[in-house]
């Protein structure tokens, strides 16, 4: 946990829970079994006081104090930074439980994609905003409990709580063994390499865990390419077993195209007036 201004620090903030020094909303749940530890980044020339908790250090960089915490209860800590011609406090309050870090419990809430709202009616304006707009229209496919497949570059948006709740600030994001740069209940990742790939949170020893497969698409066009009369656009996906994932998009600058949406692994189309100015 941390106070701070300015870049990550590299303290924990919570053994066991999370790798990382975060920022503290003004009131927040805290498991028994850790002292939170309270990092701001403050320049050598300026006073830092403290209440509510014991400093630890103090450098070049950084001011760090430890707030002693007695499970259960209601620990209030502040800081109280001034100078020649500078002042600036602030204050957190931390809800000390009886619950240890390895004993909260992360409900996944939702997993999701951004719908596709185009229809067989759609405009050329409108696809070709969704064709330069999104890397990747591919759904999001539900293979079993907090298992999915997706494509690479599609973003995926994960919502999440924790029982007993009030821990979601906490929730740190480790993407394959990678620690994210956020906290919170809310993570928003994007895979670019084909394979299995691996979302976790909560207690280092025992998080939550998604896991995603994704794929990519390699399409082969029409061979002769005609106007006017139907063309089909064959695809497969690596790794081999998503073909009927595969979603379409047609789309041109000017004429039109039908059909606009499809899915599986082929698509055929009509494309008209396509060199008409």
């Amino acid at each position: 946990m941390c106070l701070r201004r300015g870049s990550r620090s590299s303290s924990r903030a919570c053994p066991r829970l999370t790798e990382y020094v975060r920022p503290v909303p003004a009131r927040t749940s805290f498991p028994g079994d850790s002292d939170p530890i309270l990092v701001l980044q403050v320049p050598p020339d300026l006073e830092v006081e403290w209440s509510g908790a014991e400093e630890l250090y103090r450098d070049s960089f950084v001011a760090v104090a430890r707030v002693e915490s007695e499970a259960p209860g209601t620990i209030e800590a502040g800081v109280n930074v001034t100078g020649e011609s500078f002042a600036w406090r602030d204050k957190v309050t931390f809800d000390i439980t009886d619950f240890a870090a390895d004993e909260i419990e992360v409900l996944i809430g939702s997993v999701s994609v951004d719908s596709v709202e185009l229809d067989e009616n759609s405009s050329n304006g409108e696809t070709m905003r969704y064709y330069f707009g999104k890397e990747s229209i591919a759904p999001l496919t539900d293979l079993g409990p907090d298992h999915y497949a997706t494509s690479t570059d599609r973003t995926i948006r994960v919502g999440l709580a924790t029982s007993p709740a009030g821990f979601e600030p906490l929730l740190e994001w480790r993407m394959d063994g990678v620690t994210h740069d956020r906290a919170g209940p809310r993570g928003t990742f994007q895979f670019n390499e084909v394979g299995s790939h691996l979302v976790e949170t909560g207690p280092m020893e025992a998080p939550a865990v998604i896991d995603f497969e994704i794929y990519d698409v390699e399409v082969t066009p029409p061979d002769p390419w005609e106007e006017d009369v139907p063309v089909t656009f064959l695809a497969r996906t690596i790794p081999s077993g998503f073909e009927d994932e595969i979603r379409w998009l047609s789309s041109t600058k000017y004429g039109t195209a039908q059909l606009v949406l499809g899915r599986g692994p082929e698509l055929t189309v009509v494309f008209e007036d396509m060199w008409r100015l």
